[in-house]
């Protein structure tokens, strides 16, 4: 069996330098279902805005879960904007260059579109460790690995980009670099062409 990595989804071509947006915020994006974790997207958020940190939660997508979650966001309104339908793409990418950092704070899964796209922008990403997302989300490489349900260890993670423009710029870069390199589409059909070779040679 070989194993070959989802390629990056967004922008061609070369980005410019990574930049951390002029406005701290983090972009939870897609379908809204309830193994997504928006819940403690919503919770990590609060607890970063009620002790004074400027941070915005941007929520953009639709889906069961965002209803499901309403009276928590109605607890803090002036901390999220919430954009609640179907993200053209020309908007997300959009989105995802005005990000700090995109967020996936999921409860369950075996891989996600989102962190594909944000290392496509390249974005950082803090994600949960659950299932095959650390394969696309790299600890100290291009993002920052969580556990599920913990909104702590969500909460702290948002900060330390938001506090140190050193370390947001080290995952930016190593964004981009995996963009380019080991998760490139150039790579990709490199190892697929070689896959399929050994297959047909009857190994």
């Amino acid at each position: 069996v070989d194993s070959i990595p989802h390629g990056p989804l967004g922008p061609t071509g070369d980005l410019p330098p990574p930049e951390p947006p002029k406005q701290h915020s983090f972009l939870f994006f897609g379908r809204i279902h309830e193994y997504k974790g928006l819940r403690y997207f919503i919770e990590a958020i609060q607890r970063l805005h009620r002790s004074g940190v400027p941070v915005q939660g941007v929520i953009a997508g639709r889906g069961p879960d965002l209803k499901a979650n309403q009276a928590l966001l109605s607890q803090t309104p002036s901390a999220f904007v919430v954009d609640e339908r179907y993200i053209d793409e020309a908007e997300v990418r959009r989105l995802f260059s005005e990000t700090t950092a995109a967020v996936i704070p999921y409860v369950d899964g075996t891989q996600s579109g989102v962190a594909a796209m944000a290392i496509g922008s390249g974005r950082p990403i803090i994600a949960s460790n659950v299932g095959s997302i650390p394969e696309l989300v790299r600890d100290g490489v291009n993002g920052i690995l969580v556990q599920p349900r913990d909104v702590d260890q969500l909460a702290a993670a948002m900060e330390s980009l938001l506090c140190s423009h050193e370390h947001w710029s080290v995952l930016a870069e190593g964004a981009r670099k995996l963009r380019v390199g080991e998760l490139g589409w150039g790579k990709i059909a490199a190892t697929t062409a070689h896959s399929y070779r050994a297959a047909t040679a009857g190994r």
